[in-house]
């Protein structure tokens, strides 16, 4: 999804982006699929004010980077190109990002691209976001999918509310 986000999927008014779209691997190509893999994939996505500016200087930089880039081409107004404006290959993509948590000696080597999504969806359970919250917003078409993958962080989360509450109640 992150590949395939274009500009022209931002809300600036609102502070929005609207995921509809994904670059992917078909054969030796890689295409930008004007939809996403399930149905409850395309969404619309807050975020802060801060983000809001750092997305506008990013758009800038890379309006002033196509002028002095030769044959720059991105059709599609995607955020995150080549230096050419040409999309990043998905795999050497995933692969450099390998390369970079071994790099930076990561204890965990089996990390992915996938797992800053594992990430987020922890980081945002812990931080007491409800469950249909973090599946509207993480994509997922129904809640035990995420219940499933993330229940241990739910059972923690759980526990921290009930301890809180007594403690509350019993003051």
């Amino acid at each position: 999804e992150i590949l395939g986000f274009s500009c022209n999927n931002i809300n600036f008014k609102r502070n929005e982006l609207i995921i509809c779209q994904g670059l992917v691997v078909e054969g030796r190509n890689y295409v930008l699929k004007q939809s996403t893999k399930t149905r409850r994939s395309t969404r619309t996505i807050p975020f802060p004010r801060e983000i809001r500016s750092i997305l506008i200087e990013w758009r800038k930089r890379q309006k002033m980077e196509s002028r002095m880039v030769p044959k720059w081409d991105n059709p599609d107004n995607l955020v995150f190109t080549n230096k050419d404006g040409t999309p990043h290959n998905p795999t050497y993509f995933s692969r450099n990002f390998k390369a970079m948590v071994k790099k930076l000696s990561f204890c965990d080597k089996s990390l992915h691209v996938h797992s800053t999504r594992h990430t987020w969806a922890t980081n945002m359970l812990q931080l007491g976001a409800a469950i249909p919250d973090v599946q509207a917003i993480g994509g997922w078409s129904r809640p035990d999918t995420l219940l499933s993958i993330y229940a241990q962080t739910v059972q923690k989360s759980q526990r921290r509310a009930i301890n809180k509450l007594y403690k509350e109640l019993s003051e």
